[in-house]
This record gives structure tokens, C-alpha cells and sequence, in this order.
């Protein structure tokens, strides 16, 4: 998980940005809150844009060229930045779905997410040690995962 506040701060900021500017629900903006900061490639990036725009050519003795040269490497960094949300975003939509489908809490959804299971048909026949074991999920929802008839129709 990325430590820096500003990183913590800047995650926290798009996500609450992303509830309203793109639909998201409270849920997945929590969701895409908690992706943000612990993915580092998106804390390098933010980290490295936050010192680019703090290059002052007048401040740090440095020419006019050197410090354009900073501002034109956030923008592409800002590029970056914005691939990773675009990417993040998808996936707390996909990870929210899951827990809707699966009956869970999204933290819970997101660890088999991570796992590698993004649909309740992907978790057909897990082994109920393989999901604690391997995956890191904790016992108690590995146990209801396991017992519930995945891929198969139920009797309501």
C-alpha cells in the first residue's frame, strides 16, 4: 500500500471527483478510493507529477528551459495518471458487481477479485483451502463462498 499522504489525498480526491463527474456510485467511489492507493504504479506517478510542477526555474537556480521541460513531463505523467483512474474505475465497477452477485461486502469481493475471480461462475468448484491459502481470503467468507451453488441455476 502507497504511504504518502499526498498520494492518500490525491486517491481520495479523484474518487470523490469520480462519484459525480462519472456516475459512480458511493460504493464503487469507495471501491476505486481503496484501488487507487494501494496501486503504486498511480503513487509514482502522482509523487513524480507533484515534483514536476514544483520545478521554479526562479526558486532552484535553474533556466527557464529546465523548468518547461518539468511542466511538459507532468502533462504526460497527468496522461499516465488518468490511464491508471480509467483502468481503476472499470474495475471497481466489475468489483462491486461481483459483491452484488457473490452477497458479500465489496472488501471481500475485492480480495477474490484480486484472486482472479471477477464473476460468482469463476468461483464454480474453488477449493474452499485454495481461497484462504492461495488466495487470502479469510476462513468465515471462504466457507460461504464454497457452499454456495455457483453456475448453477438455485431453487428460489
Amino acid at each position: 500500500m502507497v504511504e504518502n499522504r499526498h498520494v492518500q489525498t490525491e486517491a481520495r480526491s479523484i474518487a470523490s471527483d469520480a462519484r459525480s463527474t462519472r456516475g459512480l456510485s458511493d460504493t464503487e467511489s469507495e471501491i476505486l478510493r481503496d484501488l487507487l492507493k494501494q496501486d503504486e504504479a498511480f503513487g509514482a506517478l502522482v509523487t513524480a507529477q507533484w515534483n514536476a510542477v514544483l520545478v521554479d526555474a526562479d526558486e532552484h537556480d535553474i533556466n527557464d528551459s529546465v523548468e518547461k521541460l518539468a511542466r511538459d513531463g507532468a502533462g504526460h505523467l497527468s496522461e499516465a495518471i488518468d490511464d491508471i483512474i480509467n483502468t481503476r474505475i472499470e474495475q471497481a465497477k466489475a468489483i462491486d458487481e461481483l459483491a452484488s452477485e457473490i452477497q458479500e461486502p465489496w472488501g471481500q469481493a475485492l480480495a477474490l477479485f484480486d484472486a482472479g475471480f471477477e464473476t460468482a461462475d469463476d468461483l464454480a468448484g474453488v477449493d474452499q483451502e485454495r481461497l484462504y491459502t492461495t488466495d487470502g481470503v479469510t476462513r468465515s467468507v471462504a466457507a460461504r463462498i464454497t457452499a454456495k451453488p455457483w453456475g448453477q441455476e438455485s431453487d428460489k
